[in-house]
């Protein structure tokens, strides 16, 4: 074969050759690559996949009502307070009931507290609160025809307490249990303006008094907004406090007085915000 016809022929070779690997890689066969090492073609290796992003992991989500911490508040509400016995100046003709004073009417006050998650939805908290009440009723009797009233007064100025509160979280409404020690202020006073038996200017006499008192209740709170909570709640305090009224100008036998302080119920709202 002359050297023109051969340079011919491996021409022809090389575009068929070209032509069939072009072929290939349009049929989806794999690329081919040149080995050195063993003189002939092998599959290309494939490309390393890139490596799929981490997951992307939310935060968990704030509880919305978060009744833990401290808070301070307001609140207004009613009271009635009980007290009994019986006063006279004289001879018991016309003895005064201290059963008859109403010593009821609204109360303002304010409180501060803190509450402690103890287990899941369980909180305890301790509050402290204090309620102006300065309400007062009289009472008046003659003792004999003819004398001028003699008159017991019963008030009640201030009371307050220290508690524990045990609620029951259930999202953005919590009832509780309050239990605790409270304080109370009263004064009775006794107005004697003369009769048959009574000193010439008449009598009177003012005793103020400041007790200890147990003191329970409950109510519920609800989460109005963020910070902000309003709470319904009633208490009551055990006081059962006597004292003895001895009438100055009558110190007769079997003319014994008395004047009594039961208990004291509240009723009230509160506003509260949460830190």
């Amino acid at each position: 074969m002359r050297g023109g016809d051969r340079m011919r022929y491996l021409g022809i070779a090389a575009v068929a050759f070209a032509a069939t690997g072009s072929s290939a890689l349009a049929d989806g066969h794999a690329e081919k690559c040149f080995d050195k090492g063993a003189l002939t073609y092998v599959d290309c290796p494939k490309p390393e996949p890139a490596p799929a992003p981490a997951p992307v992991v939310a935060a968990p989500a704030a509880p919305a009502y978060v009744w833990a911490g401290p808070y301070i508040g307001l609140h207004a509400g009613y009271a009635e307070a009980d007290f009994n016995g019986d006063y006279d100046g004289g001879d018991r003709t016309g003895a005064i009931d201290i059963d008859d004073t109403d010593v009821s009417g609204l109360i303002l006050g304010g409180q501060v507290g803190y509450n402690f998650n103890v287990a899941s939805n369980t909180l305890m908290g301790v509050e402290l609160d204090a309620s102006y009440f300065g309400d007062d009723d009289t009472v008046s009797e003659i003792d004999q025809p003819g004398d001028a009233p003699q008159s017991v007064s019963s008030e009640v100025e201030w009371f307050g307490s220290l508690r524990l509160r045990l609620g029951q979280s259930f999202g953005r409404v919590m009832p509780f249990v309050t239990g605790g020690v409270g304080l109370v202020n009263y004064e009775y006073d006794i107005v004697d303006t003369g009769g048959s038996v009574t000193p010439a200017g008449g009598y009177s006499s003012s005793n103020s008094e400041t007790v200890f008192a147990p003191v329970v209740g409950g109510g519920v709170e609800l989460f109005a907004l963020k910070h902000w909570t309003l709470r319904a709640e009633g208490m009551y305090y055990f006081i059962d406090e006597n004292d003895d009224l001895q009438d100055l100008a009558d110190m007769q036998p079997n003319d014994g007085e008395g004047h009594s302080f039961d208990d004291l119920w509240t009723v009230r709202g509160a506003l509260n915000y949460k830190f």
